[in-house]
């Protein structure tokens, strides 16, 4: 769940309603002022295992689920039995999902803007190969003798 505080008030939303919702702006590379860029490769599962109780033939079988988004990496075995097969997809979508999260992480500096706000998400594109949908991690505002500036911590949105 993620926790963030609107109006005085405290709201939980799951991670899937929150990246499913749709982009609220997107953000161009040529309105950046600076970003980083970690892309991590490395500790990856391209593909989630997990057995589940088939009540109608009354026996274990395992399920499989490829991520759409990684081409190579470890297989993830998920060590807890699932009921059916419908939980057996949800909690393999889940595990991979929470594992391969933190794949693609920007930081990016903007002219500062009160619209960013954590807890949102964004279509990115001028990055070529890292265009696409990012949930807003973190936002920090930052007001100086240069100036005010935003740094967004973004992170690819993992939706399946």
């Amino acid at each position: 769940a993620v926790v963030k505080f609107v109006e005085e008030k405290v709201v939980f939303s799951s991670w899937e309603t929150l990246i499913e919702a749709d982009s609220v702006f997107s953000i161009d590379r040529a309105d950046v002022v600076s970003y980083r860029l970690n892309d991590n490769v490395h500790s990856l599962y391209k593909e989630a295992v997990i057995e589940y109780f088939d009540k109608d033939e009354n026996r274990l079988k395992t399920f499989r689920f490829k991520d759409p988004y990684v081409k190579k990496g470890d297989i993830l075995k998920i060590s807890e039995k699932a009921e059916d097969l419908k939980q057996a997809e949800e909690n393999a979508k889940a595990a991979l999902r929470a594992n391969n999260l933190l794949q693609t992480k920007i930081e990016i500096t903007m002219a500062g803007d009160i619209k960013y706000v954590a807890g949102l998400t964004l279509n990115l594109t001028g990055f070529g190969n890292y265009d696409g949908k990012y949930f807003i991690n973190s936002v920090s505002h930052q007001i100086s003798n240069n100036g005010y500036k935003s740094v967004l911590e973004l992170m690819q949105c993992w939706s399946y």
